[in-house]
């Protein structure tokens, strides 16, 4: 196992319907998977009818802007750094996440526009799942498939544009036939159509503990619109299509959700129990795209003993995550106010930021005339001007 530094560079017909309905399910889940969680493998369409034609689709979930939390696309795609990435292997046989940007023939490609953005992306997604693992006693990180510099692989792919019009399911319709279809792969698409905000489906709906889970097979699919091209929507749906939230958990809601915020599966899908009624805040105060509040619903790498997560299904086990090294959990920091802002020395001669520059910790430059400070050690590239990523550089 290795680390480097990730380099960022509808209404659907009938036909279509019975094609997605031959490869949602996944192969091998029988009729203890289905008594488990019967319904878990109907889709539940809460997606923003603006931009969806709000068909359900079998084995999945549809979501709309809810997942925004009313932020930008920029705003969102700043809260998070971007982080190293771990990789193991040849970076292509096993159980691994295929990242995938779809597009059709007649519209343009923004395959290298946008490249660096999703690679950005694929890291605080993994950032994000290995936070929980933190919070628990652990290491996980997703495993993508890579290069061999360590490069998270994006699939180039065009389709047919009738294929494209058609909605997300007619577009990977395509991808399916072309192969995209591996009982190996869980594929995280950029779909450049906005007809959707974020759709994940493919899932079987199965709480078993044991690794013959359905949920460590694929193929499954989750889906970003081009008007939610965000970390936080990649990540509500890679965890959907590896697990969260089953029907038994104890915050679930009945559409594969929960309510206990903060939470990045949490939300009012028109399926909250009563009681409670509603969404709670549980978690307060804490990040509202955090994976599992209190880590007892669907993510706990050391679950106690009897408690849900040792006997159901426990995305930390999911054979799609690598897993690293046992550290003592971590709870929590306490909210603490804010420091007043200490007095700031003239910053140094650091020259003028420059793409394809290592950058260190509180190194600083000048960009348009201003000065910054580095936040966190990176190597830069085109795009990731300083008054770009505020997650990385901080104006003086």
């Amino acid at each position: 196992m290795r680390r480097s530094v990730l380099h960022r560079g509808h209404l659907v017909g009938a036909a279509t319907a019975a094609l997605v309905g031959s490869y949602l399910l996944a192969p091998g889940v029988g009729s203890t998977a289905a008594a488990a969680d019967p319904t878990a493998a109907v889709v539940h369409d809460h997606a923003d009818h603006s931009h969806a034609g709000g068909h359900p689709h079998a084995n999945g979930h549809t979501h709309g802007t809810e997942l925004l939390h009313g932020a930008s696309v920029a705003q969102i795609n700043a809260m998070a750094a971007p982080t190293a990435l771990v990789c193991d292997g040849d970076g292509r046989s096993g159980k691994r996440v295929q990242l995938v940007y779809l597009r059709g023939d007649g519209q343009p490609d923004r395959y290298n526009q946008m490249l660096s953005t999703f690679r950005q992306q694929a890291s605080q997604v993994d950032a994000y799942i290995n936070a929980a693992a933190q919070r628990t006693g652990g290491e996980r990180h997703v495993r993508y498939v890579h290069d061999a510099s360590c490069n998270p692989v994006v699939d180039n792919q065009v389709v047919p544009q009738s294929a494209m019009n058609g909605g997300f399911s007619s577009a990977v319709g395509v991808l399916v036939q072309r192969g995209y279809n591996s009982a190996d792969r869980k594929y995280m698409i950029w779909h450049d159509r906005n007809d959707t905000c974020g759709v994940a489906w493919g899932a079987p709906g199965d709480d078993r503990p044991g690794a013959d889970n359905g949920y460590n097979r694929g193929p499954n699919y989750g889906l970003a619109g081009s008007g939610c091209w965000t970390w936080n929507v990649q990540l509500h749906e890679l965890l959907h299509n590896i697990g969260g939230v089953q029907r038994s958990a104890p915050h679930a809601t009945r559409n594969g959700h929960c309510w206990d915020d903060e939470d990045v599966l949490c939300y009012n899908d028109g399926g909250v129990p009563n009681p409670p009624g509603g969404m709670v805040k549980v978690c307060v105060n804490a990040d509202v795209n955090q994976v599992d509040c209190n880590n007892d619903d669907y993510f706990d790498v050391t679950p106690n003993a009897g408690s849900y997560l040792a006997t159901r299904w426990n995305v930390a086990n999911s054979q799609y995550l690598i897993r690293g090294g046992a550290t003592s959990p971590q709870p929590p920091p306490a909210p603490q106010p804010p420091a007043p802002p200490a007095p700031q020395p003239p910053p140094p001669a650091g020259g003028t930021w420059a793409p394809n520059t290592p950058y260190a910790t509180g190194a600083t430059v000048t960009y348009g005339g201003l000065s910054y400070r580095c936040l966190q050690a990176h190597r830069s590239l085109t795009g990731w001007e300083p008054p770009n990523v505020p997650a990385l550089w901080r104006p003086l």
